[in-house]
């Protein structure tokens, strides 16, 4: 005999993590806190992380950096703002918090990251 969950058993389980995913993209530029977003899905901190790494694959604290990054990638390549108030604008204090971060996920400053697609900003 095999056990199946019904779809909407799924989707309740996992709408705390969902909903917290979608805070956390909404909410990008803002200062987030593991304990915030436990509160959010009604979990303990512990639950909450192991909860969300097994549905995201990433850990919150993980899956807040990449969606900054991806938001200021993003931003780099749409917009002329400086790093800069990119920067500010995906929850970091200042443009060098931003450009160690692009150097370490990809391998290139943010004003490398914009010439190398294509947009050049004065």
């Amino acid at each position: 005999m095999q056990l199946t969950m019904p779809q909407q058993g799924i989707a309740q389980r996992d709408a705390p993590i969902s909903r917290t995913v979608q805070y956390i993209r909404g909410h990008v530029g803002e200062n987030i806190t593991l304990h915030e977003l436990a509160d959010m899905a009604h979990l303990s901190d512990c639950h909450y992380s192991h909860a969300f790494k097994q549905q995201t694959g990433f850990s919150p604290s993980e899956y807040i950096i990449n969606t900054r990054l991806e938001k200021a990638k993003m931003l780099l390549l749409q917009t002329t703002m400086s790093v800069a108030d990119i920067a500010y604008e995906v929850g970091y204090e200042s443009g060098s918090s931003l450009s160690n971060l692009f150097l370490r996920k990809v391998g290139c400053s943010p004003r490398e990251y914009r010439r190398s697609n294509g947009v050049f900003v004065k």
